[in-house]
C-alpha cells in the first residue's frame, strides 16, 4: 500500500505472522475504511445499498490482500495457528463517552444440533475450536443511526486484539454451552417429533445463558453468539477501561443466586441504614440512589454502580430497588431505562432497538425492601417515609419473557415513533379546577409531551429533572425533561410476588 501505509497488500491467502498482522493494523489504526479499501470492496455498495459484512470485506480483501471467497475454516493461519477473524463496529458509551461498548453480538459459529448432542468434551466442541484464537479488528461505528453500506467507508478502523479467552471466560463459555447441549439432548430424547422442542432454545435457554446465547430462532439455522454485554466487557478490558473485579469468581447465574441467598440470610430484616453501617458505607442521608453501592458492597466490593462490576456487567445484570408498603402493596412507579430519541426513529425493526435489548438482554436484580414506617398526612400534605428506615426483604431476579415485551414495550415503542414522524407530539398543560394552565413557580406552564402515560399501560414514559429549568431535551421543536421508560408499580409488584425471594 502507498499513502504512507507501512505494509505491503500480499496474496499469500490466509497465512501471516503474528508480527505481519501487528504491522499491518497498527499501520491502519485511525485510518478510514474508505481510505483503506485497494481492492474496491466498497463499489458493490453503490448496486446494493443494504449488502451486509462490507467492512469484514474490506479487512479480508484490502487490507489482508486474501482472495474473496477464500476458504472459511479457519480464516487465518497465524504461526501455524488456526485464527477466527472477527470484524465488529464499537460505538461510544453514552454515559461515558470516553469508552467504547460493543454495537451487537459477535456471532461465532451454528449451533450444529446433530453434532452438539454428541459432544461430550467442552474442549473438543465445535464452539471451543472457534473459541479459543480469535483475531478482532476494531472500527469506530460513528453514527448514532442506521447507514448503509457506502456509509462504512466513513468508519475508521480503531484497534485490533488477539483475543484468547481467560479462563474465567473459558468456564462462562463451557457452562452455557452444557446448557445448550443439554436440552438440545433433552428435547431429542423426549419429543416424537424433536423440531417442536427445539424453538425453546431461543425463548426459554436463552434467559439461562450468562455469556452467550443463540439467534436466530429454529427453525432458522441458530448460531452461537457473544451477548453484547459481555463482549462490551471484553472490548472494555482490551481498552483498559477496567472493571472491579470482585474475590469470587462467578461463572453461572446459578452461582449467582447462591451467593445472594447467602447476603439475603446475612441482613435479612436489617434495615437499609443499619446494612449500610455494617458495610461502612458513610452519608449524611441513605437514599435510593445509594441502593447500587449497597449491593456492591454486599458482594465485597467498592463501587458505586453495578456496570462498573466486571461481574454485574458481563452478565447484564441492572439493579433496581423496589419498596414495598407495610401490606406488600405498591409504593411507587418505577424508573427503567432513558429514551435516546435519534435511536428511536431509526428506521430498523423493534428487535434491532434499544427498547427491545434492554428488556430482552438484561436480567433484573430486584433489591426488594418494605416499610416498617406507616406513611401518614400532616395537613393534608403526604409524608414520606424514610428510605434508611426500610427493611430489607432479599432478592428477586426477574426476566422480561417475550410475550410481555411484545404486549407491553413495542406498543409504546411504536407510538412514540408515531407521534415524532406524523409531528402529532405536543405539549399538554396541566389544568386547575377551572381549566386554566397551572403555573408553576418557575413561572413556566406545568405539563408534559403526549407520550403513552401510566393510565394508557404498564410500560409508560415520564420525565426527570430538578425543576422547569432543566429542560434539555428537545424533540420536534417541544423542550423537554430527560424521558424514561417507566414500569406502574402495581403491576411490578404483582409480577414479583409470583416470584419467589432468591
Amino acid at each position: 500500500m502507498s499513502d504512507g501505509l507501512n505494509f505491503q497488500v500480499v496474496d499469500k491467502d490466509n497465512e501471516f505472522t503474528r508480527y505481519e498482522l501487528d504491522a499491518i493494523f497498527d499501520a491502519c489504526r485511525g485510518k478510514k475504511l474508505g481510505h483503506l479499501d485497494r481492492m474496491k470492496v466498497f463499489a458493490k455498495a453503490f448496486y446494493n445499498p443494504k449488502v451486509t459484512g462490507i467492512a469484514g470485506d474490506v479487512v479480508e480483501q484490502s487490507i489482508l490482500g486474501m482472495k474473496q471467497n477464500s476458504r472459511q475454516e479457519p480464516d487465518l493461519m497465524v504461526d501455524g495457528e488456526e485464527i477466527e477473524l472477527k470484524t465488529t463496529g464499537l460505538r461510544k458509551d453514552k454515559n461515558n463517552t470516553s469508552e467504547y461498548i460493543a454495537k451487537e453480538p459477535v456471532t461465532i459459529t451454528a449451533v450444529s444440533i446433530d453434532r452438539i448432542v454428541s459432544e461430550d468434551d467442552f474442549e473438543k466442541s465445535t464452539l471451543w475450536h472457534k473459541m479459543q484464537h480469535i483475531l478482532f479488528v476494531y472500527y469506530h461505528y460513528n453514527s448514532m443511526t442506521t447507514v448503509q453500506a457506502l456509509g462504512y467507508s466513513e468508519f475508521e478502523i480503531l484497534s485490533h486484539q488477539f483475543y484468547a479467552p481467560s479462563p474465567l471466560d473459558r468456564a462462562r463459555y463451557e457452562s452455557d454451552w452444557i446448557i445448550v447441549r443439554d436440552f438440545l439432548r433433552n428435547v431429542q430424547n423426549t419429543y416424537d417429533n424433536p423440531e417442536e422442542g427445539y424453538p425453546l432454545l431461543s425463548t426459554n435457554i436463552n434467559k439461562q445463558l450468562v455469556v452467550l446465547d443463540t439467534a436466530p430462532k429454529y427453525p432458522h439455522p441458530p448460531r452461537f453468539r457473544i451477548k453484547r454485554a459481555y463482549f462490551t466487557v471484553i472490548v472494555k478490558n482490551h481498552f483498559a477501561n477496567s472493571l472491579e473485579s470482585l474475590n469470587e469468581d462467578y461463572v453461572s447465574y446459578a452461582q449467582l443466586d447462591e451467593k445472594l441467598h447467602e447476603i439475603g440470610r446475612m441482613y435479612g430484616r436489617k434495615n437499609v441504614g443499619e446494612i449500610a453501617s455494617t458495610l461502612s458505607i458513610v452519608s449524611k442521608k441513605i437514599s435510593k440512589q445509594m441502593a447500587e453501592q449497597i449491593i456492591v458492597r454486599m458482594f465485597g466490593g467498592k463501587s458505586k454502580k453495578l456496570s462498573k462490576v466486571e461481574m454485574f456487567e458481563a452478565f447484564g445484570v441492572t439493579g433496581i430497588s423496589i419498596s414495598l408498603s407495610a401490606k406488600d402493596g405498591r409504593t411507587e412507579d418505577t424508573k427503567m431505562c432513558g429514551i435516546d430519541f435519534e435511536e428511536i426513529m431509526e428506521e430498523k425493526p423493534f428487535e434491532d432497538s434499544d427498547f427491545y435489548h434492554y428488556y430482552h438482554d438484561n436480567t433484573f436484580l430486584f433489591f426488594v425492601l418494605k416499610e416498617t414506617q406507616v406513611a401518614s398526612s400532616a395537613k393534608g400534605k403526604e409524608v414520606k417515609v424514610e428510605y434508611a428506615k426500610n427493611e430489607f426483604q432479599g432478592f428477586k431476579r426477574l426476566n422480561f419473557d417475550d410475550d410481555f415485551i411484545y404486549n407491553n414495550v413495542k406498543p409504546v415503542w411504536d407510538k412514540i415513533r408515531h407521534l415524532i414522524s406524523s409531528n402529532t407530539l405536543k405539549f399538554v398543560p396541566d389544568l386547575d379546577k377551572y381549566g386554566k394552565p397551572i403555573i408553576n413557580h418557575t413561572g413556566e406552564v406545568k405539563g408534559a409531551p403526549n407520550f403513552p402515560k401510566s393510565s394508557e399501560g404498564i410500560i409508560f414514559v415520564r420525565g426527570t429533572g430538578q425543576d422547569s429549568t432543566d429542560k434539555k431535551e428537545v424533540v420536534n421543536g417541544i423542550r423537554m425533561y430527560r424521558q424514561n421508560l417507566w414500569i406502574n408499580g402495581a403491576a411490578l409488584v404483582k409480577k414479583l410476588s409470583d416470584i419467589p425471594f432468591i
